[in-house]
């Protein structure tokens, strides 16, 4: 955030003393940037001084700002990461939809700070994270409240049904939160909760990606509920959003459905049986288009080729 004419005076009238910042009387908005700038520097807001305070000398800290000129904020860097940290009683709703209890094998993707792992650990789950910033996931692991703690691409991760919930908060952008639900549901064993926070944009986007999320929903006895428009002002940012909840359920199958050929033969001696299907009575189907297999297999047919012409 660069500290433009208006900003730069505000903090020159600023009165220090000792770790206290006192700001003059601003409009709001103003006053919002520069509690931003602020804050970006180790002052906090506290009541009971009526003033900004920091761990040192403030007059020390505005000198150095004032002669940066710009200041990357939390909310920058939050914008940047699209990271969203999610409030306690968020995380709490978010644990309670998916029906956490003691001894659930629980995974948080896309961690962030782990506040969602760290209520459902305090519940008596046993926790694995994965979160893309090796910084972020030094965090977690520190904390030791996760029982496994995995840095990478949460997308890139293979699908294994071994969680009896899955608790989220995923990106947003570019509506990264569809693909990451869903490849996320594909880690819940039946009969376990998925339960997500969403963009509000899931429930009117009209695109075939979210008509079909809603339709998934629906089918497996999901629901979305919507969350207070002011969650995320907190963090400067403005968001609106929704808890997602899905149930899983089916069985998940341990071998194919039906066996593979014993030996290799060309395509053309193959039989429905083959396959595991019953003999069915032959029928014939010729395309006079290329399909989503194309028709390479019947070209030494010559069935593209022109009618003979009758010789007299």
């Amino acid at each position: 955030m660069i500290i433009d004419a208006q900003a730069r005076s505000a903090l020159e009238q600023a009165d220090c003393n000792g770790p206290e910042l006192r700001l003059p009387r601003l409009d709001s908005a103003l006053y919002k940037r520069i509690d931003q700038m602020l804050a970006a520097v180790g002052g906090r807001w506290t009541r009971g001084c009526q003033a900004h305070v920091f761990p040192s000398g403030a007059a020390e800290v505005l000198a150095a700002l004032l002669a940066a000129g710009q200041i990357h904020t939390e909310a920058e860097a939050i914008a940047e990461r699209q990271f969203y940290p999610t409030p306690e009683h968020i995380a709490q709703q978010l644990i309670d939809l998916a029906g956490i209890e003691p001894g659930h094998q629980v995974l948080e993707p896309s961690a962030g700070d782990g506040a969602i792992a760290r209520l459902a650990a305090a519940r008596g789950a046993v926790v694995d994270c994965v979160e893309l910033d090796p910084g972020a996931a030094d965090t977690i692991r520190s904390a030791g409240y996760a029982r496994n703690v995995t840095v990478g691409d949460f997308l890139r991760r293979p699908r294994r049904p071994d969680y009896d919930a899955v608790v989220m908060n995923p990106p947003f952008a570019n509506r990264q939160d569809i693909r990451h639900i869903r490849h996320a549901l594909g880690f819940v064993r039946p009969g376990g909760k998925l339960a997500a926070v969403m963009s509000a944009g899931i429930t009117f986007w009209n695109d075939r990606a979210a008509r079909a999320f809603r339709d998934e929903v629906d089918q497996a006895g999901g629901r979305i509920e919507p969350l207070p428009d002011d969650t995320w002002n907190h963090l400067g940012v403005k968001l609106r959003t929704v808890l997602v909840a899905v149930p899983v359920v089916g069985v998940v199958p341990t071998a194919p459905a039906s066996p593979m050929p014993k030996a290799v033969r060309p395509w053309s001696h193959l039989t429905p049986a083959d396959f595991g299907h019953e003999q069915a009575s032959p029928q014939a189907f010729l395309l006079d288009e290329l399909d989503s297999v194309g028709t390479r297999p019947f070209e030494s047919f010559n069935f593209d080729a022109a009618p003979p012409q009758n010789k007299r």
